[in-house]
This record gives structure tokens, C-alpha cells and sequence, in this order.
């Protein structure tokens, strides 16, 4: 049985997204990277120190599970007592791997490990889905979120910073549903939690500032969400009593 990521042929395997980038720039002034249990960036890791030795790897994980944070922190191979509680599923191990640890730590070829929070995870996910039309999974959207939040370096036109989005392990939301000639107005896709919501409002209290509440899931919670919208949320607007359209 071959491990998930406490593998050389895994580790090595991985490295081939390092090779990737260097191609196509030469000299990144950093890379960042999601980790978990830390196969990815342990293969970036290492073609990148023979590839581009003056960049500078950085890794992310959410702000619950960060072990490898603590870890290159410490010294130590650290663990996490339970399961972190997170969106990024593809990150929840409890501890990276030996072999990865002494990529990572042993030979110093990670400089430093950030955290994000769920809120940071969450906006950056909604970024990428509405913005850069990626249908990446949350754990793709970690090295994004360390990003827009200004955890790791701008980058610059000689070293930019390149980011990772690695994992598309999610279902696209459906598309908005126009509504003419019906008393209410309804929107399904994915809301800040990454959940996939119904959104429905009756027609005869709508403005085009008007709030709509979401119900998700069983049983049905509501909230209200404003409009306009931040990044991401679902603008309905109304041109008469009679008929809608959903943006």
C-alpha cells in the first residue's frame, strides 16, 4: 500500500509541479503552498531548491490544524490530539509525515508556514469560484487566501509570488433560475460556508436593496443576507411586482 503523502514516490512525484513553475518563471520570489500532511510541498520543496534555491517556499494551513505550523515552529514532529475542524478536508491529518517532516524541518527547505481562518477560507474560495472561475475545493483555496489576506510576500514583475491552487474535488452550483411572472424569486448555489443554499424572497416586499433570507439544509436555517453583495453573494433584483430577474 502506498502512503498519501509519507512517500518518496509521492514526495518525488509532487515535485514535478515545482519543475512546472520554473518553466514557466524563472526566478519566483516565493511559492506558496497548501499543506496537510506535506507530500505536496515536500516534492515542491525539493525540485525548487535545486531548481530556484533564492525562492522562498512557504506553506498554509488553516488556522485548526495547524501542526506543521507548530512544527517547523518547535523542531518537533508535532500532532494534533483530534480531527481539525475545517473546510479544507484534503488538510485534516493530524500530523505531516516523517519523511515530510524532514524536508520541511530537517532541511529547513520550507521557510515559513502560515494560517488562515475559516472567514479567510471561506472569501477566498468565494473568489475563485465568482471571480476567477476556478472550481477549486476549499483546500485549493488556501494558498488564495493567505494571499488576499497578506500573509505572504505581493510578489513583484522580476519575483512574482506563485501561488498553488491544488484540489477541484467540488460540485459547481447550479445556475440562477429566472423567474417571470411568479411571487417569488429564487437562487440555489453555494453560500459563505460552502454549503448549497436556497435563496427565496417574495416579490411583493422586494426593492433592489432589498435582504433575502437562505435556508440550507436539514432542518432549514434562514439568515439575512445584504444586498448589494459582497464578493460572492447572489444579487436578486426586481424590475416589477410581476417578474424578476436573478443575477
Amino acid at each position: 500500500m502506498i502512503h498519501p503523502y509519507d512517500d518518496w514516490d509521492v514526495i518525488h512525484g509532487a515535485g514535478t509541479t515545482g519543475l512546472e513553475i520554473t518553466e514557466d518563471v524563472r526566478s519566483p520570489g516565493a511559492l506558496v503552498v497548501p499543506i496537510g500532511g506535506g507530500g505536496q510541498i515536500s516534492g515542491i520543496a525539493l525540485a525548487i531548491a535545486g531548481l530556484s534555491p533564492e525562492s522562498a517556499l512557504i506553506g498554509v494551513e488553516p488556522e485548526a490544524a495547524d501542526d506543521a505550523a507548530q512544527s517547523l515552529r518547535t523542531g518537533i514532529l508535532q500532532t494534533l490530539p483530534s480531527d481539525p475542524e475545517t473546510l479544507a478536508e484534503g488538510v485534516k491529518s493530524k500530523s505531516v509525515g516523517e519523511r515530510n517532516f524532514g524536508v520541511i524541518v530537517g532541511d529547513a527547505l520550507v521557510r515559513e508556514i502560515v494560517t488562515v481562518s475559516e472567514d479567510d477560507l471561506t472569501d477566498a474560495l468565494r473568489v475563485a469560484w465568482m471571480r476567477l472561475k476556478l472550481a477549486i475545493e476549499p483546500t485549493g483555496a488556501l494558498a488564495l487566501a493567505a494571499y488576499i489576506t497578506g500573509r505572504v510576500p505581493a510578489g513583484t514583475t522580476e519575483h512574482p509570488t506563485v501561488i498553488v491552487l491544488s484540489g477541484g474535488n467540488s460540485i459547481p452550483p447550479p445556475w440562477p433560475r429566472s423567474c417571470p411572472h411568479r411571487r417569488t424569486a429564487s437562487y440555489s448555489g453555494i453560500d459563505a460556508a460552502g454549503w448549497y443554499v436556497l435563496m427565496t424572497t417574495p416579490l411583493g416586499r422586494a426593492t433592489d436593496s432589498t435582504s433575502v433570507k437562505v435556508r440550507r439544509g436539514t432542518p432549514l436555517k434562514s439568515r439575512l443576507v445584504p444586498s448589494p453583495s459582497t464578493i460572492g453573494w447572489i444579487i436578486i433584483r426586481y424590475s416589477s411586482m410581476r417578474s424578476c430577474r436573478v443575477r
